[in-house]
C-alpha cells in the first residue's frame, strides 16, 4: 500500500480534534452530574474547571498539530535554505529553533491571555496587565534561549556520536536535570518572583520542633511573592545537594493560621524525607533514556522517513526537527497516566508524614479545606481527568486519609 502523507495528516488531525472534543464534552457531562448529585460545588469552581479543560484542549491542539503543518509550509522551506546558506550548521539549527519556538509562543499567547482574563473574572488574581505582559516577555526570552542552547547541544552530540547518540544524550540529560534541581531554587525562581527567608519569629519554635521530630537538619524556609500574580494558595519543596528549601507562597499568610501553615511545612518535609525530588529526577532520566533509545531505533526504519518533509536528507535536518519534537511530545504523553499515579502516591506519603509529625489531623484538614475554597478546586473529579491531569488526590480522599492516620488499629 502506497503511503500518502496528505492523507495521513488529515487522519491525524481529525483524530486529535476528536480526542480533544470527546474529553471536553465528557467533562461537561461529568460536571452536570456532579452538580445534580447534591455535592456542594461553587459556580466559580465549575467555570474554572470548564475553562481549564478548554485551555488544555487548545494547547494540545497547538502542540500536536502545528509542527506537522509548519514543516510542510513554504516559510519553513525558505528559512531552512536561507539559514544553511548563511550560517554554520549548529548555529543554523539554533536560529531555526528560535524562530520555530517564537511562532509556538505567539500561537499559545491568546490561550494565556484567555486564562488571565478568566482569573481576573474569578478573582483568582489581581495581576495588572503590565505584570502579565512582563511575565509573558520573560517566558518569550526563555523560549529563545533554551531551545537555541538545547538544539545546539543536541546537534553537536548526535553529530559526534552518530552510532550511539542516545547514550550520550541520556548522560547529558541526566546532568541537565540534576543541575537544574540545584540551580532552580537559587537562580531561576528568583527571576520570576521575589524570594526571601521566612521572617516570623513566632514560627521558629514550631518549625524547629517538627524538624527535630523528623530527625533531619533544618532546611531554609522561604516565602515567594506570588500575591502580585495570583490569589491561590500553594507551597513546594525544591532543590537538592544543599539547595533544599521549603517555599511558601505569601498568599497563604492571608488565609491560613499559624498551625495550618506549620502543617503545610510538615507536608513539604514529608516530600523531602521520602526523597521525592530524587525519585522524580531519576524517573525523568529513565523515561527520557527509554524514549531516546526507541527514537534511535525507530528513526532507522524506512517507514519513518516517509513522514519527514526532507526524505532525502539526514533525519537530523532543520525541517525534520519539529517532527522529532512532536514524536517526543507524543511519547512523553504516554507516560502521563503513570506520572500522575506516582505524583498522587507521593502526595499521600507526604500527607501521612505531615500528620505523624504534628500528631493531629485537625490542622491539615482545615488547611486543605481553605486551599480548596481559595483555589476553586472541585471536591471530586472525573476518572478521565484523574488519569490525564490529576497530580493530587481529591480533597475528599485526602480528608479521609487524614482522619484515618491516627486512628488506633
Amino acid at each position: 500500500m502506497t503511503f500518502n502523507l496528505d492523507t495521513f495528516i488529515k487522519k491525524y488531525t481529525l483524530t486529535i480534534i476528536a480526542i480533544v472534543v470527546i474529553i471536553f464534552l465528557g467533562e461537561i457531562i461529568y460536571l452536570q452530574k456532579l452538580v445534580n448529585s447534591g455535592v456542594v460545588v461553587s459556580k466559580d469552581a465549575v467555570e474554572l474547571h470548564t475553562s481549564t479543560i478548554f485551555m488544555a484542549g487548545m494547547t494540545i491542539l497547538a502542540f500536536t498539530l502545528f509542527p506537522l503543518y509548519f514543516v510542510n509550509s513554504k516559510i519553513s522551506t525558505l528559512w531552512e535554505k536561507k539559514l544553511f546558506n548563511d550560517y554554520i550548521e549548529p548555529v543554523a539549527y539554533s536560529i531555526y529553533m528560535i524562530r520555530y519556538a517564537s511562532l509556538m509562543f505567539l500561537l499559545i499567547l491568546p490561550v494565556e491571555f484567555f486564562g488571565y482574563i478568566r482569573d481576573l473574572y474569578l478573582h483568582l488574581t489581581n495581576q495588572s496587565l503590565l505584570r502579565f505582559l512582563q511575565i509573558q516577555i520573560l517566558n518569550f526570552l526563555m523560549m529563545w534561549i533554551i531551545p537555541a542552547a538545547i538544539t545546539y547541544v543536541v546537534v553537536w552530540i548526535i553529530r559526534r556520536h552518530s552510532k550511539d547518540w542516545w547514550k550520550a544524550l541520556s548522560i547529558t540529560t541526566a546532568v541537565f536535570i540534576i543541575f537544574s534541581n540545584v540551580l532552580y531554587p537559587t537562580a531561576i525562581e528568583p527571576l520570576v518572583s521575589k524570594v526571601k527567608p521566612l521572617d516570623r519569629p513566632s514560627y521558629e519554635a514550631s518549625i524547629n520542633e517538627i524538624f527535630d521530630k523528623a530527625k533531619m537538619k533544618p532546611v531554609g524556609i522561604y516565602v515567594v511573592e506570588k500575591s502580585r500574580d495570583t490569589n491561590k494558595l500553594n507551597a513546594h519543596m525544591t532543590g537538592i545537594l544543599g539547595a533544599q528549601r521549603v517555599v511558601l507562597w505569601d498568599t497563604i499568610f492571608n488565609s491560613l493560621n499559624k498551625e495550618e501553615i506549620i502543617s503545610v511545612i510538615a507536608h513539604e518535609i514529608g516530600h523531602y524525607k521520602y526523597g521525592h525530588i530524587w525519585i522524580n529526577s531519576f524517573w525523568a532520566i529513565g523515561k527520557l533514556t527509554l524514549i531516546y533509545y526507541l527514537a534511535f531505533r525507530i528513526i532507522q526504519l524506512e517507514k519513518t522517513k516517509k513522514l519527514l518533509p526532507e526524505k532525502d536528507k539526514p533525519w537530523l535536518y532543520a525541517r525534520n526537527i519539529p517532527i522529532f519534537l512532536l514524536c517526543l511530545q507524543i511519547a512523553l504523553s504516554v507516560f502521563i497516566p503513570l506520572d500522575n499515579i506516582i505524583s498522587r502516591n507521593q502526595e499521600r506519603q507526604a500527607d501521612t508524614y505531615e500528620v505523624m509529625l504534628i500528631e493531629d489531623s485537625k490542622w491539615p484538614i482545615s488547611a486543605l479545606n481553605k486551599v480548596e475554597m481559595s483555589n476553586l478546586s472541585l471536591p471530586e473529579y472525573s476518572n478521565i481527568y484523574k488519569v490525564l491531569f490529576q497530580t493530587h488526590p481529591t480533597t475528599s480522599e485526602r480528608v479521609e486519609l487524614y482522619k484515618n492516620i491516627l486512628k488506633p488499629e
